[in-house]
């Protein structure tokens, strides 16, 4: 995965958000085409003002790849594609309300992306919670990373440019670290895939 790409994840309560990926989506099936840019949406009337000025932040061009309850859309050559997702939202987000609940954390509170010691709480408890589904489900020893401080500066550079350096401890800061992480371990499978070996 190169520095260009990143995820987005749209999830959560189905409001606002959720209503216009799906309008998206009705758009790009009544056309039979799958794959569409920002320009092809803003140019219909379909769309209110608000909603256009929604959807040029939501497909920007700096992400990769967005999971959006049950849709996903990748970026490729200038145009976003359109597939159904497998991506398991639910389970993710009740994960993420499991994690943000934990004792170690204080929900409500302004913490720094540069805060490393809690980049690291955050990975063991998230990767405990991994490891616990994967072995229930699977029955045999779930994969692990090591943490090391060139992975807790990549996450943390990572959530500073999504989110800035100060934030409250909430879901979407919850969601913002997911996606950091997620964003991670995808570099690793692609230097694991290309035979790169990172120092």
């Amino acid at each position: 995965m190169s520095a260009l790409n990143k995820l987005s994840l749209l999830m959560g309560p189905k409001g606002d958000d959720y209503h216009l990926v799906h309008k998206v989506v009705a758009v790009m099936l009544k056309s039979h085409k799958n794959e569409f840019s920002v320009q092809d949406l803003l140019s219909l009337d379909l769309f209110t003002g608000p909603e256009k000025k929604r959807l040029t932040s939501m497909f920007d061009t700096n992400f990769s790849a967005i999971e959006a309850w049950d849709a996903r859309f990748d970026h490729e050559n200038g145009k976003w594609k359109y597939s159904e997702s497998t991506y398991d939202h639910e389970r993710i987000t009740r994960r993420l309300l499991v994690l943000m609940n934990k004792k170690t954390f204080s929900p409500g509170s302004i913490v720094s992306t540069k805060d490393l010691s809690l980049i690291r709480r955050l990975i063991a408890e998230w990767d405990a919670m991994f490891v616990k589904d994967w072995e229930l489900s699977r029955g045999d020893e779930a994969p692990r990373f090591e943490i090391t401080w060139r992975v807790l500066q990549f996450i943390s550079n990572n959530m500073e440019q999504r989110i800035g350096e100060y934030s409250i401890f909430n879901f979407d800061f919850a969601k913002t670290f997911l996606e950091a992480y997620q964003d991670h371990t995808g570099l690793i499978l692609e230097d694991i895939i290309l035979g790169r070996n990172r120092k």
